[in-house]
């Protein structure tokens, strides 16, 4: 919270400088002090680089471990309990639909598609065949 008031009193100072023309040699001061304090902010700036480096590499650090350790020790906690059913390599279970309920579907699908895809070349050639003279005129 302080550098954010800091940082509102520099630019306040600053706008109240050009706002007051400090230019003028009765107010130079105020203006030189408003420039020390700005460079002395931007200064601090970056001074302050490994803080900000650490601070994040924290936080990853910490990401990481609590990740680790909900993967590798507690990943069954949001699991299904489907999960701890014993598989049978050799049926499928009731739920999975096989191929058969799903292709008639994509098979309407795609000779849908095909047909679309024909009607769109039937046209594209009709307009060049007897457009074909406008778009010549056009742009000759």
């Amino acid at each position: 919270m302080g550098q954010v008031c800091f940082f509102i009193v520099v630019h306040l100072h600053i706008f109240f400088d050009l706002y007051h023309a400090s230019y003028s040699s009765l107010r130079e001061f105020v203006r030189c002090l408003g420039v020390v304090i700005f460079l002395l902010m931007i200064m601090d700036k970056i001074a302050s680089y490994p803080y900000f480096y650490v601070k994040d590499l924290v936080g990853w650090v910490a990401f990481a471990m609590f990740f680790s350790i909900w993967i590798f020790y507690a990943s069954n906690i949001l699991g299904h309990p489907d999960n701890f059913i014993p598989a049978n390599p050799m049926s499928t279970p009731p739920y999975i639909g096989g191929v058969a309920t799903i292709a008639p579907v994509f098979i309407w699908f795609y000779s849908f598609l095909k047909v679309c895809m024909y009607l769109v070349q039937v046209f594209v050639r009709f307009t060049k065949e007897y457009f074909g003279c406008l778009w010549r005129i056009a742009y000759c």
